[in-house]
């Protein structure tokens, strides 16, 4: 852990700033911060200080906040969390200049992060003391594992240590998790175990054992048919949307109706919601029903996502090819900026369109049909469907656990 020192001189350059924070860990002998010496840290401070100096534009600040982003995941690695710190303050600065709403809000998510794991990673210090002196000592293990697993989800480092720990159910799930069970039966129970464990738990350390239970409970998905796997589809939307509508549109009807007549695609906006379905080809959300209206449309063709901005005698289509059909729960959104339209994908990149920077359209937003178009309604599941006024998501992201905000609102 790294050692208290003098206050960095607030005009000191950034790598000079972080070169400090390095020296001092490695003078109280951090293995984190010698890793840190040896990756190209430094270098990416140094160059991120020679940009500074000159960035004048929101481009050159949207260039400084997006090379920032790894190098505080790389800092939080190695438990370096006071450079980890003032690389996201700084990364918020930049964001800010660059007038860029979706940095601002991952910066601002990561600083959130930084700070937990900062205060959290301090309590460890007689933990991680007496493991370095007693490696078997179960008390230690315990606190280093729950670090590991429930905060920073290093499960790969942290399973270990909770196998060695004192709490007896912790203790069965890690030796089980450890055992990787290939088994649909086996994966079942080893998820059970998380989930029961997710709900005696609360603040931040909930979701991460409840995201360890959905990777098991998703293992068990494609070996599982009937009633097993709809109970396991029932447990998987049960964790990822606790409370929350489900919507189902059925093969053969009209689709499901939101709402939402007067929130149009706008030159900033985001539409993003979760989906679950085994069609091949089907309209999933879409605003556009009538002839002289124009929005955008998101649909599955050949089992991939496809985001179509279309009005009368236009249309373009961005296509993917990735599959998403397989009945399992994925995360959609696109991102509209000034008319470049990007489509994601469980938080990746898929495909992306050049379009109007808005349409107008009059009609509620749908699920599963398109008035002007020819295109079956099938059996599909919706869920968490939120629209914004900003461009949320530049570059891969996690699907956030989201709720409206003074930017959004989700549809009920």
């Amino acid at each position: 852990m790294a050692s208290p020192g003098s206050p960095i001189h607030q005009g000191a350059h950034l790598a000079d700033r972080y070169h400090i924070l390095i020296l001092r860990q490695l003078g109280s002998g951090s293995t984190g911060a010698v890793s840190l010496q040896r990756s190209a840290f430094l270098t990416g401070c140094q160059s991120i200080s020679d940009l500074s100096r000159s960035a004048r534009t929101p481009a050159a600040n949207r260039t400084l906040a997006e090379s920032v982003h790894p190098l505080i995941e790389e800092a939080i690695e190695s438990d370096n969390y006071e450079a980890a710190g003032h690389l996201a303050t700084d990364g918020l600065g930049y964001a800010q200049k660059a007038q860029d709403n979706s940095l601002l809000l991952r910066l601002k998510s990561l600083k959130e992060r930084v700070q937990t794991l900062q205060r959290e990673y301090a309590r460890l210090e007689v933990a991680l003391k007496t493991l370095r002196e007693k490696p078997g000592d179960p008390t230690a293990n315990l606190a280093v594992g729950r670090f590991l697993c429930f905060q920073k989800e290093s499960w790969e480092k942290g399973l270990p240590l909770l196998a060695k720990g004192q709490d007896a159910a912790l203790k069965s799930a890690a030796e089980a998790d450890l055992s990787a069970p290939k088994a649909a039966l086996q994966a079942i129970k080893l998820a059970d175990q998380w989930s029961n464990l997710a709900e005696k738990e609360s603040g931040t350390v909930k979701k991460p054992i409840e995201r360890r239970a959905l990777k098991w409970y998703r293992s068990a998905l494609p070996n599982s048919t009937g009633l097993d796997r709809a109970d396991i589809e029932k447990k998987i939307a049960a964790l990822l949307f606790p409370a929350a509508r489900i919507w189902e549109t059925r093969s053969g009807e009209n689709g499901a109706v939101l709402g939402g007549e007067s929130f149009n695609v706008s030159s900033e906006f985001t539409i993003e919601f979760w989906f679950a379905t085994a069609a091949e080809s089907c309209v999933l959300l879409t605003k556009r029903h009538k002839g002289p209206e124009g929005s955008l449309t998101l649909l599955l063709r050949g089992g991939c996502p496809v985001v179509i901005g279309d009005a009368a005698f236009y249309r373009v289509d961005g296509v993917s090819h990735t599959r998403a059909n397989d009945g399992d729960w994925h995360h959609l959104a696109a991102v509209n900026s000034n008319g470049q339209v990007q489509l994601y994908l469980d938080g990746n990149q898929v495909a992306e369109i050049k379009t109007r920077p808005g349409f107008i359209s009059k009609s509620p937003w749908v699920l599963g049909h398109h008035g002007a178009w020819d295109l079956a309604t099938v059996d599909a599941k919706f869920a968490r469907i939120r629209r914004s006024r900003v461009a949320r998501y530049a570059g891969p992201f996690s699907p956030p656990d989201y709720a409206s905000d003074k930017e959004s609102l989700l549809f009920k």
